[in-house]
């Protein structure tokens, strides 16, 4: 018997800013992409950068409703000395921004040795249908034929 395991997924921003779900924006809506995958990385992301960064820039401004991670562990009553990670990447600076919609789960880790609380949080997933799951080697054509 085989078991899945998911793959690691590459972390989606929104404007170099906020990390939202992989499927926080549709493609007609995006102006340009970038990807980073390992020094080229914002100095802010480069923590983060363990998958792989895709960035996104919309056509136009998109509004998402998001929350430091400082204000996520505040709300969640967290004192103390705290470690933010986000797929289980750790994370130093407790002002990035993260998408309400993108949070999948959050978890609270405390190891009585240290006294430190880990606030763990998982993006969420693509939503079933959300993207396409085409096979390798898919081609698509758009466009009209000439007659």
């Amino acid at each position: 018997m085989q078991v899945a395991v998911p793959r690691p997924q590459p972390l989606f921003l929104l404007n170099s800013e906020v990390v939202i779900a992989p499927d926080g924006i549709q493609p007609a809506e995006i102006k340009k992409v970038m990807v980073y995958k390992s020094h080229n990385a914002p100095a802010q992301w480069r923590e983060l950068v363990t998958y792989g960064i895709i960035d996104i820039t919309p056509k136009q401004k998109i509004k998402v409703k998001s929350r430091t991670l400082a204000a996520i562990g505040k709300d969640l009553g967290v004192s103390g000395p705290v470690r933010y990670t986000i797929n289980a990447m750790p994370v130093a600076d407790a002002n990035l921004r993260i998408a309400l919609d993108a949070i999948g789960e959050i978890n609270l880790m405390r190891t009585t040795e240290s006294a430190v609380t880990t606030v763990a949080i998982n993006v969420r997933p693509a939503k079933p249908g959300a993207l396409r799951q085409d096979p390798p080697g898919t081609i698509y054509i758009r466009g009209l034929a000439a007659h």
